[in-house]
């Protein structure tokens, strides 16, 4: 009766836990349905305004009016973007991509960003010449919300600093970005991923998840821990394909 019992425990648990599994899948399905229909019926409209409102700015730099309706249209694009993103998930198109380049050119769409808030950024590129067989757009998109997030960590350091390397070693191709912002609490390491969780005023909560979910799709991880130095690091591990 024990072995019986024990055995009818594990199938309990079994059964919920597909359960779950079911209802994730099924509550990811109504959230893709949702975010085909915002984007159509909000994305249109939504670059209207934005559209004039930077005019009315041009017009007028000092109007409080014309900066707040731009700063939260693009608020409300980069929300609907990051929910299609996340919602929607597309396959990788693999092509060898290297590593340094892409790494170059996501520091060259974040560097306006590090700049504004006078964070510095330092990189170390892989040497052995290493390929990755990769979506290199999702590859991109990976290291810019990586990088995005280090330097909105970073900005809070009086000299703010964000690191990003790439190493290939172990069959695994490491993208790691190390920031000395103020790192994570244990409550907060357990929502990091969590979409539209957001330490920072204003932040849509969807970057980390997005990133996560594009690092699955390449059968990787991504993982983040606090620098015994101080900040935060993430690191986007791949695994090498012939």
């Amino acid at each position: 009766f024990l072995l019986l019992g024990f055995f009818l425990h594990r199938l309990e648990r079994r059964t919920a836990i597909a359960e779950r599994e079911l209802q994730g899948k099924e509550v990811l399905a109504s959230l893709g349905e949702m975010a085909a229909v915002l984007a159509h019926e909000i994305r249109t409209p939504l670059g209207s305004i934005k559209g004039n409102a930077q005019l009315l700015e041009e017009k007028d730099a000092d109007n409080p009016c014309s900066q707040a309706i731009v700063r939260e249209t693009t608020r409300l694009e980069r929300l609907v973007n990051g929910m299609l993103d996340y919602a929607r998930p597309t396959p990788p198109q693999r092509t060898y991509v290297d590593p340094n380049q892409t790494m170059a050119r996501a520091l060259e769409m974040v560097a306006p960003i590090a700049l504004k808030h006078e964070v510095n950024l330092l990189t170390e590129a892989a040497d052995d010449g290493t390929l990755l067989n990769a979506d290199a757009d999702q590859l991109l998109q990976i290291l810019v919300n990586l990088l995005q997030n280090a330097v909105e960590a970073a900005k809070e350091n009086d000299a703010g600093l964000v690191t990003i390397r790439v190493r290939a070693d172990n069959n695994e191709i490491t993208f790691s970005v190390l920031d000395n912002g103020p790192g994570f609490s244990v409550e907060e390491e357990k929502q990091l991923f969590r979409p539209f969780f957001s330490k920072r005023k204003g932040g849509t909560g969807l970057g980390l998840a997005v990133a996560k979910r594009l690092v699955e799709r390449h059968q990787g991880q991504l993982r983040l821990k606090n620098r015994d130095e101080g900040g935060a690091e993430a690191s986007a591990v791949f695994p090498l394909r012939g």
